[in-house]
């Protein structure tokens, strides 16, 4: 294996990684949107009830 074919592969390396790093950080943010919007839509325990008595209810009819 020559010098250049090590230097080219530490760089694909380095790139997935950073890649990967992006992944996690857009996935942590969307898991956090997803948890905020959830909470901002039952501000109370009871909301939160009543919401899923709701789902209940719409998978009953269904």
């Amino acid at each position: 294996m020559t010098a250049l074919s090590v230097f080219e592969l530490n760089q694909t390396k380095n790139k997935l990684k950073k890649d990967d790093n992006m992944l996690k950080a857009i996935c942590a943010v969307l898991l956090s949107a997803v948890v905020i919007s959830s909470l901002a839509g039952c501000n109370t325990v009871r909301g939160f009830g009543e919401d899923v008595q709701a789902v209940g209810g719409a998978i009953k009819r269904v």
